[in-house]
């Protein structure tokens, strides 16, 4: 029988261009894509677009409004992509980033200087045969936490004026004077349903961070504990990490939000002070907050290197279940924070293959210190987003509602951590918590999740990037 060569290859590379035009639309399409929970409404944009959730087409349309009588002939131009920071005047002293609708506003994360708050809203409608274009007041609300820092995280709470009550907002600039050529455009996220019980909120990557093997023990661990879905703000990382955030951005399980700042950030080492804190960190948090208000029960915000372990329970659904009963209107509940110090090392016998095989933060640190910081010190927490106005980094600032602050005997929060003095005689105890009721399951993800990635290094020395690492 003899074999048509040419069929044969053109076969291969038949089923090779499928298998790519499957990755390119589960990537188009997936949650990596940033652009959930932004609507179209009826009309020709949603003809282009695609009704309901926004689909990022093949080839972006461009999309353009004309002002006919609010500002004569004034135009509104945007290319539908994700949010990036974005200047307000072009002498760079406030930035925005997204845009979420409220009730009768439309709430703005950014950065400013303390000085700047006079500016307006430009608000586009598609769905409206009138002016597209109306002006509103602004009024910027300071984040708590800014650590003197020459910009700091700010809420621009854009009021909507009556004028198409039946009208829905497209997109929104903010600008010095009502009638400027924007310098901005953001597409404005509208409330969507709760379809996850537990999202989990993290701070900025940063430093070009390559520690993969501290990320996929992240991820693993917290999925344990309940969460459905991480979402990630990407400032820097390495190429190791962009692997594994890809292999889960691909399954649905993450998020990776852009977080390209316009200002000068922290370095390692340290080159001068920066002009925002830590990587704008409670921007990020609290877009986390508004881009899931209304998708999730509830959001849990915890650094790459925590863990909110419930002693009680085996799951944070069950911890707050039990915590709704007795607070009925609970707003959050926080967690006490405790040290495992990374200098010292007690993995269990019977995980000490697999914690040295996968440099495993937590079959490897089973040592704490005995002092508990107390509420509102290093605190995470537990919200329900429902009844939450703005966070921080420890404290949840803004609330409606009940707070519930968990005991150690209910929740404790383990952060594992170097030591800025490691013979540092602090008393210690053994904590075996987390390791007696994760450990068989989280060695199966571990061996499950590096079979896939085991062409990925656990780690790159951060040296290898140069002499100034943000």
């Amino acid at each position: 029988m003899r074999v048509n060569l040419t069929k044969v290859v053109r076969c291969m590379v038949l089923v090779l261009l499928l298998i790519i035009f499957c990755n390119v639309l589960t990537f188009v399409y997936g949650p990596q894509s940033g652009l959930q929970g932004i609507h179209l409404p009826p009309g020709p944009l949603a003809e282009i677009f695609g009704a309901g959730h926004l689909r990022q087409p093949e080839t972006k349309p461009f999309v353009k409004l004309k002002s006919t009588e609010t500002c004569k002939d004034l135009e509104m131009k945007t290319f539908v992509e994700p949010a990036v920071f974005q200047t307000i005047g072009v002498n760079n002293d406030s930035f925005v980033y997204s845009a979420f609708l409220e009730d009768s506003s439309i709430r703005i994360i950014g950065l400013r200087q303390v000085s700047n708050v006079n500016v307006h809203c430009q608000i586009w409608y598609a769905d409206v045969k009138e002016d597209p274009l109306v002006i509103g007041d602004v009024h910027a609300e300071f984040i708590p936490e800014d650590h003197g820092r020459k910009y700091t995280s700010t809420f621009f709470l854009c009021k909507i004026p009556a004028k198409h009550p039946n009208g829905t907002p497209f997109a929104v600039s903010v600008v010095k004077n009502a009638c400027d050529q924007p310098l901005n455009i953001m597409l404005v996220r509208h409330p969507g349903t709760v379809t996850l019980d537990f999202t989990l909120c993290v701070s900025p990557l940063n430093y070009r961070y390559s520690r993969a093997y501290e990320l996929v023990e992240m991820i693993e661990m917290n999925k344990m504990l309940g969460a459905q879905k991480l979402i990630f703000y990407n400032h820097s990382t390495g190429s190791n990490v962009d692997k594994v955030l890809d292999f889960y951005s691909l399954k649905g399980e993450i998020e990776v939000v852009p977080w390209h700042l316009p200002v000068k950030t922290d370095t390692w080492p340290p080159t001068g002070d920066p002009e925002i804190h830590y990587f704008g960190q409670l921007s990020a948090l609290n877009d986390c907050l508004y881009r899931y208000k209304n998708r999730s029960h509830y959001l849990v915000y915890t650094d790459l290197d925590e863990f909110i372990i419930p002693r009680q329970h085996r799951s944070w659904n069950e911890m707050m279940a039990d915590s709704e009963k007795a607070q009925k209107d609970l707003a959050y509940a926080q967690a006490q924070c405790v040290f495992f110090r990374k200098e010292w090392l007690k993995p269990p016998e019977q995980y000490q293959t697999a914690a040295l095989k996968y440099n495993s933060v937590v079959l490897k640190h089973t040592l704490r210190e005995t002092y508990t910081f107390p509420h509102g010190s290093r605190s995470k927490y537990v919200i329900n987003p429902s009844r939450v106005k703005t966070v921080g980094v420890h404290n949840v600032w803004s609330f409606s509602g009940g707070a519930t602050l968990l005991p150690p005997s209910t929740a404790l929060l383990h952060h594992y951590r170097n030591w800025e003095k490691p013979d540092d005689p602090q008393p210690k105890e053994e904590d075996l918590t987390a390791v007696n009721k994760y450990g068989d399951e989280l060695v199966r993800r571990l061996n499950s999740v590096w079979s896939f990635l085991s062409h990925v290094p656990l780690d790159i020395n951060i040296s290898s990037y140069g002499p100034f690492v943000s």
